[in-house]
C-alpha cells in the first residue's frame, strides 16, 4: 500500500556473520532528518543490526540503512534452513530502514526487529539488540524515528 516491496527472505553478508554495521563513513547509513536528529547529541553515525530483511523503497521514500554490494537476500523454503539450492540474489542498494510522508501521515519501514530490542540469544546468552556493546547508537535512532513520527523532529 505504501510502495515498499518486501520479500520473505534474510539479508546476509557474503563474508561475515551478524552483527552488521551501517555507518555514515561507508555510505550505508544515510544522513537525513532522522539520522541528524535535532542537535549534535542526537546525530547517529553507526547502527548495528543482527539479521532481518532487505526491501525496495518507493521513489518518494528516504533511505536510512542501505545494503552494499556485500549482501545477498536468501529466500529459504524453511525459515533459517539454508542449503546449496536456496534462492539468493544481490540486494545492493536495497534498504533495511526507510521513511516517507504519506498523505497527512508518516510511514517508517523497518526490516529488522532485533536492532530495537534487548535480547539474550542462544544457550550462551549473547547480547543482541540495544544491549549489545556494538549497538551504542541504536537507541538514538529509535528515539529519532519516534520524534519524526510525533512531529518533534523535522
Amino acid at each position: 500500500m505504501f510502495g515498499f516491496k518486501f520479500t520473505n527472505g534474510f539479508a546476509v553478508a557474503h563474508e561475515s556473520n551478524p552483527p552488521v554495521y551501517f555507518s555514515i563513513e561507508d555510505n550505508t547509513l544515510f544522513q537525513n532528518s532522522i539520522t541528524l536528529g535535532r542537535n549534535n547529541f542526537e546525530k547517529v553515525n553507526r547502527i548495528t543490526t543482527f539479521t532481518g530483511q532487505a526491501f525496495k523503497i518507493p521513489d518518494d521514500a528516504i533511505p536510512i540503512l542501505v545494503f552494499s554490494e556485500n549482501f545477498v537476500n536468501k529466500l529459504p523454503d524453511t525459515a533459517w534452513v539454508f542449503h546449496e539450492n536456496t534462492v539468493q540474489y544481490d540486494v545492493n542498494g536495497w534498504s533495511q530502514v526507510a521513511y516517507k510522508n504519506h498523505g497527512k501521515g508518516k510511514v517508517v519501514a523497518i526490516g529488522e526487529a532485533a536492532m530495537f530490542s534487548a535480547q539474550l540469544a542462544g544457550p550462551n546468552k549473547v547480547k543482541m539488540g540495544m544491549n549489545n556493546e556494538m549497538a551504542q547508537e541504536n537507541y538514538q535512532l529509535l528515539l529519532n524515528v519516534i520524534h519524526w513520527l510525533d512531529g518533534k523532529l523535522e
